[in-house]
C-alpha cells in the first residue's frame, strides 16, 4: 500500500501534465510484481494504496473507491492469466517475456482503463467529448507502467533473493563466469612467474592463481558494466533533458541511447535490460514533464508528446527484454552444450572410449578437403598430445601393433573405397611400451565415416580369466564326475595329479599322507613303499609313531621323484602336520627366504624346491594329509585363483577318499552281515533242538501228573474196597486208615494247587501279605505242629534262634510253607531215626534259615536243579511225578526279597 500509494504521488508530481490520466503509471507495475511474487493475498495493500491515492486528489469516497477496484482488479487479472500460462518471473526465457507484453502490458490494462473510464465518465470526472482520449491515456500509460517497472522489480528480486550476482565468483569450484584473453593478458602482466597460463583452461591453474582470475573477472565486469551504464546516462540525458531544436527533432535522435541498452541486455542479460530501460525512460520521462527532448519538439500538444514518450519507452523495453531474454536461451543452450560435451567427454574417459570422423569440407567453391577429426579422449587412448599430434592416418598407424596394421588397413580402405562398416579388434602399442587392446567400430554416413575406439585391454583381460575360471571348473567337475563313477582310489589320485600339474604348468604334484601306521587293503592300490604291501586309507590306530609317504605323484622327468619316498621324523611331521592345522593353505613362493628345520630344509635342496603351494586334506575334522604343488625350476608367486581352486580340489580329494572308506566300511559290514546271519542260523538250531526237549518234558511231565494222581487214587480205592466187602451194612472205620486216607487226599490237593500257584506265578508275581513277625515265635509253633510227624518217623529236631535275629516284615503263611516243604523233603526222603538241625541266625545283614540232617543226602545231579521246576523220572529213573515244592520256596524267598 505504502509503494502504491508514494509512486503514484511520485508519478502525479513529477509529470505535471495538467492531464487526467497519467503516460506512465508505475503503481501498475508495483501492483501486477507483488501479486506475482506474493500471491493474491496482497490484493488488499493494492486496494488500500489505490483507495489513499485517489482520496488524496480530493475526489469522492465513491469515485475513490471504483477507481481504487478497477486498479486492483486490473492486477489481479493479469496476475492471474500469467499463472495460468505458467510464467516464469525470471524472465529468462522468450515465451515469459511475450506473455508479459501480451497478458501483462497490453490485455489486463484494457480492465482498468475501461472500468476507470466508465466511472470517471459516470460521475462528471471525464468529458463526454474526450473519453476515447481518457481511455487510450490510461491503457497505455498502465502498460508503460506494468512494461518498465514490473521487470524491474521481477529481476532484482530475484538476484537479491539468490545474492548470486553478488558472490558469483566467490566460489572458485562452482564458477561459471568467462574468462576473456583481456583477464589472462593481463594477469600475466601482474604475474609474469606464474606458469601453467598458456592456455585458458580453469582446471590446470592451481587454486590460488585461479582465485586471482576470478577476482580479476570480477573487476572487469563490473568496470564493464559501470562504464555501460554511464555512457547510457551521459547520451540519454543530451538526448531527452537538454532542449532539442527543430532541426535537430526531425531526425531520431530518440534512438542514440538504443546501442547502450543493447550493450546492457547482451552482457548483463536481464539485470542489464532492466536497468537501462529504467534509466532511460525515466530520464525521458522527466524531459517530457520539463517540456524539453525530442518529443516535445516533435509533437503539437503535450499529448501528442505524451503518446510519441509512450511508444518509445514500449520499444526500447520490449527490445531489451527481448534481447535478454534470447541472450538467457542462448546462454543456457551453451551452457547445456557444454554440460553435454563435458559430460560427453566424463563418458568416454569413464568408458575408454574415443570418436573419430573422417569427412569432406569445401574452402571454396570447387576446392574439396579431407579432413580427419579426434576427440580429448582418442588423443589420450593414441598417447599423443593434441598441441603437438594433428589427426592424421600416419600418425594413427604408428600406434597399430605391427602385428595388426595390414588388418586394420585392409579394414579403413574398405570403409572409404567401398563404404563398408567394420569392428575389429587390434592391439596398439604406445609410446611407453605398453601394449593395449582396442575395438574399433565404423559407420557411413552422409558427410564421410564415423568411428569409435574404445579400450578393452580390462575386458579382454576379464575374459582371459573368466576362460580359465571356466576351464578349472570344467577340470573340477570332471574329476568330481571320475570320483562319484569310480571306486578305484588309486587310479583317481593318480589321474588328478597329473591333471593339476598340466593345468598349472608346475613341476612337480603329489598326495602326502601324515598319519599313525600304514596298513593293508585288499580293495586296491593306493600307494607303494620299497618293498611294501599294498597300502590302506582307513583311520589307523593313534598310539604308534607318525609316519608320513607319498600316495600319488606327477612329477617332470628333470626331477627326482618322491613316490617311494617315506618320512619318520616324528618331529618334522608334527611340524607340518602343526603348519597346515594352524595356517590351513601352505603357501611359499620361495624356498630359499623361508625358515624352516634343518631336515625340511635338506628336503627342499634334496628335490630341488624352489617353491609350493599346499592345501590340506581334511577327512571330517581329522587331518589327514596334503595336496603340495612345487616348482623346482624357480621361485613362483602364486596366484588367489590358483590357491582357491586347489583347496576345491583338495576338497575332491577327501571325498575320493572318504569313498573308498566308506566302500571299505561296506564291505566289512557285508562280512559281519554274514557271520551275524551264520550264527543266528545256529542259534535257531539250538533253538529247535530246545524245544523238542520242551515237547519231551511236555510228555514225561504228563506221565509224571497221571502217576501221582493215579497212586493216590488207588490207595484210596483199595482202602475203599476193604471196606465195601466187610459184612453187614455197616463198616468200621479204624483211625489211622482215616488218617491214611486224609493224608492222601491233602497229598492230591496240595499236588493240584501248587500246580495252579505255579501256573499263576508265572503270569505275575507272587501275592504278599506282610506284617510284623518274630521267627522264634514262628519256629515253636511250626516244631509243635510238626512234633507227631516227627514221633511217627522217630526224628529228633534241634533248633536254635540267634539273640540277634530282628523283628521282620513278612508274610508268615508263606515263610511257614517254605519250613514245611523243607521238613516234609528231609522226612519223606529219609529212613527213619532222622536227626534234623535247625538254625537261624544273621549273617551280611540278612537273615539265614538252614536245616541240617543226617539222611542219604543230595546228589551233585539233583542239587543243579534242586530249586527249579522238574519232573521225577525225568531226571532220575527210580522216582516218578513232579517236584514243585522247592520251586515253590524259591518263588517265596525271591518275592521277599531274599
Amino acid at each position: 500500500a505504502v509503494a502504491y500509494f508514494s509512486t503514484a504521488k511520485l508519478a502525479f508530481s513529477t509529470l505535471d501534465l495538467g492531464v487526467e490520466a497519467s503516460p506512465l503509471w508505475p503503481p501498475a507495475g508495483i501492483a501486477l510484481a507483488a501479486l506475482l511474487l506474493e500471491g493474491e493475498r496482497v490484493w488488499l495493500g493494492a486496494l488500500l494504496g489505490a483507495l489513499l491515492f485517489a482520496r488524496s486528489l480530493g475526489v469522492s469516497w465513491t469515485l475513490a473507491w471504483c477507481v481504487a477496484i478497477s486498479s486492483t482488479l486490473e492486477a489481479v487479472v493479469g496476475a492471474v492469466l500469467l499463472r495460468r500460462m505458467r510464467f516464469n518471473t525470471s524472465l529468462k526465457r522468450l515465451k515469459d517475456v511475450l506473455l508479459l507484453v501480451v497478458l501483462g502490458t497490453w490485455v489486463s490494462p484494457l480492465v482498468g482503463a475501461t472500468f476507470s473510464t466508465f466511472v470517471g465518465y459516470l460521475y462528471g470526472s471525464v468529458n463526454p467529448l474526450h473519453w476515447e482520449e481518457n481511455w487510450w491515456t490510461l491503457w497505455l500509460g498502465d502498460g508503460m507502467g506494468v512494461l518498465v517497472v514490473t521487470p524491474l522489480i521481477l529481476i532484482w528480486r530475484h538476484s537479491v533473493w539468490d545474492f548470486r550476482w553478488l558472490n558469483k565468483g566467490l566460489n572458485v569450484e562452482n564458477s561459471h563466469l568467462t574468462y576473456s584473453r583481456l583477464t589472462y593478458a593481463v594477469y600475466r602482466l601482474l604475474y609474469p612467474k606464474e606458469s601453467g597460463l598458456a592456455e585458458l583452461h580453469l582446471t590446470s591453474l592451481p587454486l590460488y592463481a585461479r582465485q586471482r582470475l576470478l577476482l580479476l573477472q570480477l573487476f572487469f565486469n563490473r568496470a564493464e558494466a559501470v562504464a555501460c551504464l554511464t555512457l547510457l546516462c551521459a547520451v540519454s540525458w543530451g538526448v531527452f533533458a537538454s532542449k532539442t531544436g527543430l532541426g535537430i527533432a526531425k531526425y531520431p535522435i530518440e534512438y542514440l541511447p538504443f546501442p547502450l541498452v543493447v550493450w546492457a541486455a547482451l552482457r548483463f542479460s536481464q539485470r542489464g535490460a532492466v536497468m537501462a530501460t529504467l534509466i532511460i525512460s525515466w530520464i525521458a520521462f522527466w524531459g517530457a514533464a520539463q517540456r524539453v527532448g525530442p518529443f516535445v519538439a516533435k509533437a503539437g500538444d503535450i499529448y501528442q508528446a505524451a503518446l510519441f514518450l509512450q511508444g518509445f519507452m514500449g520499444v526500447v523495453t520490449i527490445s531489451a527484454l527481448v534481447l535478454a531474454a534470447s541472450e538467457s536461451e542462448r546462454t543456457s543452450a551453451v551452457d547445456l552444450l557444454k554440460e553435454r560435451e563435458a559430460s560427453l567427454a566424463n563418458a568416454q574417459r569413464l568408458a575408454q572410449l574415443g570418436n573419430w570422423d573422417f569427412y569432406e569440407t569445401y574452402q571454396g567453391q570447387f576446392l574439396p578437403q579431407q579432413q580427419l577429426r579426434w576427440s580429448d579422449e582418442l588423443y589420450r587412448l593414441l598417447g599423443f598430445d593434441p598441441q603437438v599430434v594433428k589427426p592424421s592416418w600416419e600418425a594413427f598407424f604408428q600406434v597399430v601393433h605391427p602385428a595388426d596394421r595390414e588388418r586394420v588397413g585392409q579394414a579403413i580402405r574398405g570403409a572409404l573405397r567401398e563404404n563398408k562398416p567394420y569392428c575389429i579388434d587390434y592391439r596398439i602399442v604406445l609410446s611407453d611400451g605398453s601394449e593395449r587392446v582396442v575395438c574399433e567400430q565404423s559407420k557411413i554416413n552422409n558427410r564421410g565415416i564415423s568411428g569409435t575406439v574404445q579400450d578393452i585391454t580390462d575386458r579382454k583381460q576379464v575374459e582371459a580369466q573368466l576362460g580359465a575360471a571356466a576351464e578349472r571348473e570344467r577340470l573340477l567337475a570332471q574329476m568330481a564326475l571320475r570320483i562319484r563313477r569310480s571306486l578305484n582310489l588309486d587310479q583317481i589320485l593318480n589321474t588328478t595329479v597329473a591333471e593339476v600339474r598340466q593345468f598349472l604348468g608346475a613341476d612337480r604334484v603329489f598326495i602326502g599322507q601324515i598319519d599313525s601306521v600304514f596298513q593293508e587293503w585288499d580293495g586296491g592300490t593306493v600307494g607303494r613303499v620299497e618293498g611294501s604291501q599294498n597300502l590302506q586309507l582307513s583311520i589307523i590306530q593313534p598310539t604308534t609313531p607318525l609316519k608320513g609317504l607319498v600316495i600319488a605323484e606327477s612329477v617332470d622327468s628333470l626331477y627326482p621323484s618322491l613316490r617311494h619316498l617315506i618320512i619318520d621324523d616324528e618331529a618334522s611331521l608334527k611340524e607340518l602336520r602343526s603348519l597346515f592345522q594352524q595356517n590351513g593353505v601352505r603357501v611359499i613362493e620361495d624356498t630359499s627366504k623361508l625358515k624352516v628345520s634343518p631336515r625340511i630344509a635338506a628336503h627342499y635342496a634334496r628335490y630341488q624346491v624352489k617353491a609350493s603351494l599346499g592345501v590340506p586334506i581334511w577327512l571330517g575334522d581329522e587331518f589327514y594329509g596334503a595336496l603340495i604343488v612345487n616348482q623346482c625350476q624357480q621361485p613362483r608367486h602364486w596366484q588367489s585363483w590358483e590357491i582357491d581352486w586347489l583347496t576345491s580340489l583338495a576338497t575332491q580329494v577327501a571325498i575320493a577318499i572318504q569313498q573308498a572308506q566308506l566302500y571299505q566300511q561296506i564291505t566289512d559290514l557285508a562280512a559281519h552281515r554274514e557271520s551275524q546271519v551264520e550264527e543266528r542260523t545256529q542259534e535257531l538250531s539250538a533253538k529247535m533242538n530246545e524245544l523238542q526237549e520242551l515237547n519231551q518234558l511236555k510228555d514225561v511231565f504228563l506221565q509224571g501228573v497221571s502217576h501221582d494222581l493215579r497212586t493216590s487214587l488207588l490207595g484210596m480205592s483199595m482202602v475203599l474196597k476193604t471196606l465195601h466187602q466187610s459184612p453187614g451194612d455197616t463198616a468200621t472205620l479204624s483211625r489211622p486208615l482215616l488218617e491214611r486216607i486224609m493224608m492222601s487226599n491233602e497229598r492230591q490237593l496240595n499236588l493240584i494247587n501248587s500246580l495252579l500257584e505255579d501256573h499263576f506265578n508265572e503270569e505275575r508275581q507272587l501275592e504278599l501279605h506282610c506284617e510284623p513277625l518274630q521267627l522264634d515265635r514262628l519256629i515253636q509253633n511250626l516244631v509243635t505242629d510238626w512234633n507227631p510227624k516227627l514221633t511217627q518217623n522217630q526224628a529228633t529236631l534241634t533248633y536254635s534262634v540267634a539273640p540277634d535275629v530282628p523283628l521282620i516284615t513278612a508274610d508268615p503263611t508263606q515263610l511257614r510253607r517254605v519250613l514245611d516243604n523243607f521238613f516234609a523233603n528231609a522226612l519223606t526222603h529219609n529212613p527213619l531215626g532222622l536227626n534234623l538241625i535247625l538254625q537261624i541266625t544273621v549273617k551280611e545283614q540278612m537273615i539265614l534259615c538252614s536245616l541240617q540232617d543226617n539222611g542219604v543226602g543230595i546228589s551233585p545231579e539233583q542239587q543243579n536243579s534242586l530249586f527249579r521246576l522238574y519232573i521225577r523220572g525225568f531226571h532220575t529213573q527210580h522216582l516218578t511225578g513232579i517236584g514243585l515244592g522247592l520251586y515253590q520256596c524259591r518263588q517265596i524267598i525271591n518275592a521277599h526279597g531274599g
